[in-house]
């Protein structure tokens, strides 16, 4: 299906025509489209919800790119305040509703991607996270529909792309450290920034939920001076030493401090995690941006996830793609716990060891960790993009 054919001959989200063709240019699953065309039906029918479409409709009309957090925000706005209606005149099927504004809002969004000249294979890729989202939602409620808003439109804002295995999104480093390289070797060191409280585990004070005794926790100091940094270093588990480290002008350059401009790296469901194929997609994405963003250089990739915890080195074996993954970036801590851990590898915030079942070797070995009594959490992470390339194959 072409793309121009779907999105400028027909840009009505409640016609059928339209979710048939934009379905089979998404490569939407049949039940998904079925879910469209059946929501549609619905909301033909009902003056307000049929109001609550043509107004976006009319919002989206010649608006730029730049109009996108006024419109996304009125989006979030009109499903707030009609979500009793909606849910009276759609039932379990109210999710369908934010997918419909979704799916009206796809022709805008290809258009940004027509002035960029981004191809077509990428704007399909990116979308299909709602396919993903679409299902999850379809797990936790039993209906189709869409429960995470505000995820989905960095993809319809032009504001994230799925660029092989891994999708990226142009931010600004989050994280409480200063980065160093040595003037000689070249080496990475991380300063903790001052006032954050660390506990005894070298974890951000409230990991876990875990808050430790104000006579034993330590509150990080940073100082610069002319001659040189002090400051709490950060080991390569992404613990916070507890004893301050001095570094020397003369050695130590700052390259890296929050604010600066970097690149998210998330990990979009569906694949595996190949070790050769996400170094790919980074490589990628330095071409990507280079071409269509010039204008927002960025330095840095910046992860956040559960997949950066380093117990998971651990507990998993060496030559998993987790460990490798993980074993790219520059840990660095985060305050955090293991609810996500448990809903991608178990489905579920909770983690129940007497019945979840340990029927994969990663989730075998998430159990075996906890029942040891030790808990998992999340950590941050980062990649100089002038390292990418250095990485031993």
């Amino acid at each position: 299906m072409n793309a121009k054919a779907v999105f400028h001959n027909h840009n009505n989200c409640l016609d059928d025509i339209y979710i048939a063709e934009a379905a089979s240019f998404l490569q939407l699953d049949s039940q998904i489209a079925e879910a469209f065309r059946d929501a549609a039906a619905i909301v033909r029918e009902d003056a307000t919800l049929l109001a609550i479409v043509a107004a976006v409709a009319q919002r989206l009309e010649a608006a730029p790119m730049e109009d996108f957090d006024r419109i996304s925000d009125y989006i979030g706005e009109q499903l707030r305040k009609h979500s009793q209606h909606a849910n009276h005149m759609m039932g379990s099927k109210d999710g369908m509703l934010a997918a419909l504004l979704l799916l009206q809002m796809m022709p805008w969004t290809y258009r940004y991607y027509r002035k960029l000249t981004i191809p077509d294979a990428i704007f399909v890729h990116t979308m299909s996270d709602l396919s993903i989202w679409m299902v999850h939602h379809y797990r936790e409620h039993g209906e189709w529909g869409v429960s995470n808003l505000g995820w989905l439109f960095n993809h319809l804002g032009g504001r994230l792309f799925r660029l092989g295995r891994l999708q990226f999104k142009l931010s600004r480093f989050p994280y409480a450290a200063v980065v160093f390289r040595h003037m000689h070797d070249g080496r990475l060191l991380a300063l903790s920034e001052g006032g954050v409280s660390y506990r005894m585990d070298g974890r951000v004070d409230g990991t876990n939920g875990i808050y430790e005794e104000d006579r034993f926790k330590r509150i990080a100091r940073f100082q610069a001076e002319d001659e040189g940094f002090t400051g709490l270093p950060i080991n390569g588990e992404g613990l916070a030493h507890d004893e301050e480290a001095y570094l020397s002008a003369s050695e130590w350059k700052p390259v890296l401090r929050r604010g600066d401009c970097a690149l998210e790296v998330h990990i979009a469901e569906g694949s595996k995690l190949d070790h050769e194929l996400c170094r790919a997609s980074m490589e990628e994405a330095i071409s990507f941006y280079s071409t269509y963003f010039p204008e927002q250089p960025f330095h840095v990739f910046v992860c956040t996830s559960w997949l950066l915890d380093a117990q998971l080195q651990a507990i998993l074996p060496a030559q998993s793609n987790i460990v490798k993954f993980q074993r790219d970036f520059h840990l660095l801590p985060v305050k955090s716990d293991e609810r996500e851990t448990y809903e991608r590898v178990f489905g579920s915030g909770t983690l129940d060891i007497t019945k979840d079942q340990g029927d994969t070797s990663l989730r075998r070995a998430i159990i075996a960790h906890v029942e040891s009594g030790r808990r998992l959490h999340g950590g941050g992470g980062f990649i100089l993009r002038d390292e990418l390339g250095s990485y031993a194959k």
